[in-house]
Parts: C-alpha cells; sequence; structure tokens
C-alpha cells in the first residue's frame, strides 16, 4: 500500500479544564496520518475532544472555548521542502445531525463549527450555493463535484440541474447497474445519501471558498475536518468504504472522528491513529493511543481488542448445546451447516451414530 500523505496533520495536543477533561497530553502523533479516531463508551468524551481541537484551529467569530480552559496543539504543514509548523486555521467539524442543508445568506448563518456544537444548526447547502451555481457558470467544477459523490455513493446515477428552475434531482441505480426512472429531490434520498452530500457538500463549499485565488481543483484542498459519529446513517459496507474514499479523493485534509462501529476501522488507511477515551472519577477523561495492526484481524478481533474491549461478541440467544461457527465468510458458514444437516439425515437413515461422525456437539 501507498503512503499516504497529508498537508496538514496534527502533531501534538493537549486540553486542561475543558468541561469534564481535567488534562489530556497527547505528543508525538505521526506525520503522515490520514486518519485519527477517537473509541470509547458513550459518556466517556469523545464529543468533548473534538470540541476541544476544533475550537482551537477553526475559531473565529465564534468562541466555543470557556475562559478556563486551555488546549494547545501543534499543526504541521508538508511543504515541499519538508515539514513545518503551520498558522493554518482551515477545519469544519460536523456533529450527529447533518441531513439539513440551508443556504448562507448572512455573516449569522452557519459557520464552520456550529454542527458540531449546536444540535439544531444546519450544514451550508451544495445544491443552491454549489451545484445550481457551478452548473451554468462554472462546468468544469460542478462535473467534478457530481464525480465526487458518484464515488462516494455507488447507487447514485444521475445528478440532474433543471436548466428553468434551478431544481436539483437524482435517480440512483440497481446492482446490475439499472438506473432507476424515478428522480428524487435531496429530502427524498435515504437518510445515509443526504448525509453523504450535505457532509461532503459543506466541506467542498468550505475548503474552496477559503482557498479561491488558489483553488485548482477538490483534490487540492487542505485543512482539517472532524466528525462526531462517522458511521451514523451508513450502511457496513459504505462504514469501511468511507475513510478510504474520503483521503483517496481530499489527500491534503486530515480527518479526525469519534465512532462506536469497529467497520470504519477496517477500512482506515495507512497510517491512522487510533486514540482510546477512558473515564474514571479519579482522573476524568483520559486518552490512551493504541499501536494496534488491523490489517491481520477480523472484525471480531477489533471488537475484542483494547480499541472496543468488547468482550460479548456471541448472541445472547446462542444455545450453549451447539458450536460456534468461527468461518470468517457467512456463506461458509451457510454451506457448512447445511453440509452437516445432509450428512447427519444420511447418517440417521443408514442407522449411524452420529456421535461417531460429528462426536457430541
Amino acid at each position: 500500500m501507498n503512503k499516504i500523505v497529508t498537508t496538514y496533520c496534527l502533531n501534538r495536543f493537549s486540553i486542561h479544564d475543558y468541561h469534564g477533561i481535567k488534562e489530556i497530553v497527547i505528543e508525538d502523533l505521526p506525520d503522515a496520518s490520514p486518519w485519527i479516531f477517537l473509541t470509547g463508551e458513550n459518556g466517556y468524551g469523545k464529543t468533548l475532544i473534538l470540541k476541544a481541537l476544533s475550537a482551537k484551529i477553526g475559531r473565529k467569530k465564534d468562541d466555543y472555548l470557556p475562559k478556563e480552559s486551555r488546549v494547545d496543539l501543534e499543526i504541521r504543514e508538508y511543504k515541499g521542502n519538508g515539514l513545518k509548523k503551520s498558522l493554518s486555521k482551515e477545519c469544519v467539524a460536523y456533529g450527529p445531525h447533518r441531513l439539513s442543508m440551508a443556504e448562507r445568506i448572512s455573516d449569522d448563518s452557519p459557520t464552520n463549527l456550529r454542527s458540531l456544537f449546536e444540535s439544531r444548526s444546519v450544514l451550508r447547502d451544495i445544491e443552491k450555493e454549489g451545484l445550481s451555481r457551478w452548473y451554468f457558470n462554472q462546468k468544469e467544477k460542478y462535473h467534478e463535484a457530481v464525480s465526487i459523490f458518484k464515488r462516494l455513493l455507488p447507487q447514485l446515477a444521475e445528478v440532474h440541474v433543471d436548466d428553468n428552475t434551478y431544481k436539483i434531482t437524482y435517480k440512483e441505480k440497481d446492482e446490475s447497474g439499472n438506473i432507476i426512472d424515478e428522480a428524487r429531490t435531496f429530502q427524498e434520498l435515504a437518510s445515509g445519501f443526504q448525509n453523504i452530500i450535505a457532509m461532503v457538500g459543506d466541506i467542498l463549499l468550505h475548503f474552496s471558498e477559503a482557498m479561491t485565488k488558489s483553488f485548482k481543483g477538490f483534490n487540492e484542498l487542505k485543512g482539517i475536518v472532524f466528525i462526531d459519529e462517522l458511521e451514523l446513517y451508513l450502511h457496513p459496507k459504505l462504514q469501511k468504504k468511507l475513510p478510504g474514499l474520503l483521503s483517496d479523493i481530499f489527500p491534503r485534509i486530515q480527518f479526525i472522528a469519534s465512532t462506536h462501529s469497529p467497520i470504519p476501522l477496517l477500512g482506515a488507511p495507512e497510517h491512522s491513529v487510533f486514540l482510546k477515551v477512558n473515564r474514571t472519577k479519579e482522573e476524568g477523561i483520559t486518552v490512551e493511543k493504541l499501536d494496534i495492526d488491523l490489517s491481520e484481524l477480523y472484525i471480531d478481533n477489533v471488537l475484542s481488542s483494547p480499541i472496543f474491549g468488547f468482550n460479548e461478541i456471541l448472541s445472547t440467544n446462542r444455545d450453549p448445546k451447539k458450536r460456534i461457527r468461527t468461518n470468517p465468510d457467512y456463506e461458509e458458514v451457510s454451506f457448512e451447516k447445511k453440509l452437516e444437516d445432509r450428512l447427519k439425515k444420511l447418517s440417521e437413515e443408514a442407522n449411524i451414530d452420529p456421535k461417531k461422525l460429528f462426536g457430541d456437539d
């Protein structure tokens, strides 16, 4: 696998006296880390860490850091002659409520951080602020944006802009590639589709505006993106693909995300970082950097690893008299079970004790 290098990357950070965080210090994060994942149980402080870091990097008009809190961090930027400290403040942050969009019409409209801090906030409207305008004035930019959405959503077949009303509709395709005739508006799409279009559309708008003078393509966008609960609304297939897809599409952006699912970690690009968030009465919220190679692990191994610490991975309806199927592929499990059932039936017809074939299980 090729080494993935981001233009910006968080090298170290410390958080002091921020709500339930007394002190967190993380040093020497890898320079080539495209993703930093935060895991931990509900209420342990993953979102607090995202808020503290994003508020320090991206605060402009709005200040979300209490006066008694202190957040220190270092961001490194890759240049042609190596690494240097960066003064970049370009970042966006997304909370779990990211299915609604609204056109920005004044300075009071949603900021780059409001989605993470305010549950009723909405994201910028990629349809009105981006796609419909680019369709008429910047065709190349429009086609590039549509191509990005199609890469992220394999079922998306067409994005259509009406020449008279500027209204945007979407068409999907089935697994065989056949286009489904019914055109849908954004609100009529599945939640997973809305989530991707709204969030990635917001990324396109924010970062492209931040580099208007030097914009050469969306693959040149640079900064840091924070995402709370990355897996929300997404099918497991897309959960796994999303980290790699986003890093391929935005190679100069670093993503810092919390998740309760092991599936996105299976798709984590090389050099990704895993931080486990813990919480105790004595120490408050703490963070542990884990050195775990996921390339040789199945999903159950990831669940039971220190990343999640989930040891009760068996069904609550399990019959203790039946053996556990350990095949990693469900089709193998299904075939094996059918084969065993068939052999047992044949043994019964031949008056052979099944225990001699299969043991007591």
